[in-house]
């Protein structure tokens, strides 16, 4: 009982640790900052600041809207646009979306973009599990706004999610499975509405 203490005590004094460094990041304008590396097209840069701005934002809805209003819905699109075989790259940007997506404001700035037809795009190259998660995750969450369902029919989703269940269809993997049930509820929520 005592060894499982000592484990917790530093484990939230690293969360709240980590918690308090993000004030001094925001209080000290490093999202607009930050905002503005996304215009660069040095792929590191991008990757380390994609990687930053997920950090600091990540689970707060206030920094969330912030991010939207500053545009980032817009440079995020055009780097999945830019960079789609970068695959650190391609993945920060969909972690990026996944955060975002549930937004009312970033579903309007990205039925603005041509996301439906980038994310149809990684999810027909997708090789990886965890990656075709991520995605499908995103497309669940946008297939709720009207606009971006149609956006995501004329780009080919049901090819794509039709393409992805006969390459899983006879995996035994958990992961599979996971990815099996996250392309038939996309499916169901492509039809309804």
């Amino acid at each position: 009982m005592g060894h499982e203490r000592s484990h917790n005590v530093p484990f939230t004094d690293f969360v709240r640790h980590k918690e308090a460094m993000k004030t001094p990041c925001i209080n000290a304008g490093l999202i607009p900052i930050l905002v503005s590396l996304l215009d660069s097209t040095n792929q590191e840069l991008l990757l380390h600041v994609g990687r930053a701005i997920g950090r600091i934002c990540y689970d707060n809805n206030d920094l969330q809207e912030q991010l939207v209003a500053a545009g980032v819905i817009t440079s995020v699109v055009r780097i999945l646009s830019a960079y789609p075989d970068n695959e650190a790259l391609v993945r920060v940007n969909l972690l990026a979306l996944s955060n975002l997506a549930d937004l009312d404001t970033a579903k309007a700035a990205l039925s603005k973009t041509k996301v439906a037809e980038q994310l149809v795009l990684q999810l027909r190259q997708v090789n990886h599990h965890e990656k075709v998660e991520i995605i499908l995750e995103v497309l669940q969450t946008l297939a709720e706004n009207d606009a971006l369902k149609l956006q995501l029919a004329e780009a080919g989703i049901q090819d794509a999610v039709t393409e992805t269940l006969l390459r899983l269809q006879d995996s035994s993997k958990p992961e599979d499975m996971c990815s099996l049930k996250a392309a038939s509820d996309l499916i169901v929520s492509l039809l309804l509405g």
